[in-house]
């Protein structure tokens, strides 16, 4: 089994811009952090806010939206969504007058072996920095796509090689994969 770590091809592709409507900082405090968990968010206050690409670059069919958090257009979603967890939360947005969804992973799976892999902890913290080396148990997430670890749920998305696949297959764009396991 391989375990990749999702990327973002920024250098490659455009990238979500967030302003407000009179170009005023857009208050990211204000706008929730997926977690792994369901998040309560009046996304009418969304409409406030004016979302662009940088138009320099080419337009993929999957984006980084927030921080642990995954944008996909409407054929991106269409192609993926029988291989989605069923453990999600979606969001509709409109970006540019492109139909997007944004996908809020919920399966968080606590799979990460803490006695193999090579972990970063906060100076007097048990709270995970970094990971160096991933060795993941690999049983709980056999029957995975895509997911996250409890101990990286606010900025890391992980994937098996069925969602890795079908990104490629599909030949969608935007996502970059990086093996960090494989036993």
């Amino acid at each position: 089994m391989r375990v990749w770590k999702i990327g973002y091809d920024c250098d490659n592709f455009a990238v979500m811009g967030i302003t407000g409507l009179n170009g005023e900082a857009f208050d990211f405090f204000e706008f929730p952090y997926f977690e792994g968990e369901k998040v309560q968010y009046d996304w009418s206050l969304f409409s406030e806010v004016l979302l662009s690409f940088n138009p320099q670059k080419p337009i993929s069919n999957l984006h980084e939206f927030v921080v642990g958090g995954l944008a996909l257009d409407s054929y991106a979603f269409l192609k993926l969504k029988k291989i989605l967890p069923q453990e999600i939360q979606l969001f509709p947005l409109k970006i540019d007058d492109i139909d997007m969804k944004i996908v809020n992973i919920l399966d968080v799976i606590d799979c990460l072996d803490k006695t193999k892999s090579d972990i970063e902890y906060f100076d007097n913290s048990k709270d995970v920095m970094d990971v160096n080396k991933y060795v993941f148990k690999t049983n709980p997430i056999k029957n995975r796509t895509i997911f996250k670890i409890p101990q990286l749920v606010r900025t890391e998305l992980f994937a098996t090689d069925r969602f890795r696949d079908a990104v490629l297959d599909f030949c969608l764009s935007g996502l970059l994969f990086e093996l960090v396991y494989e036993d």
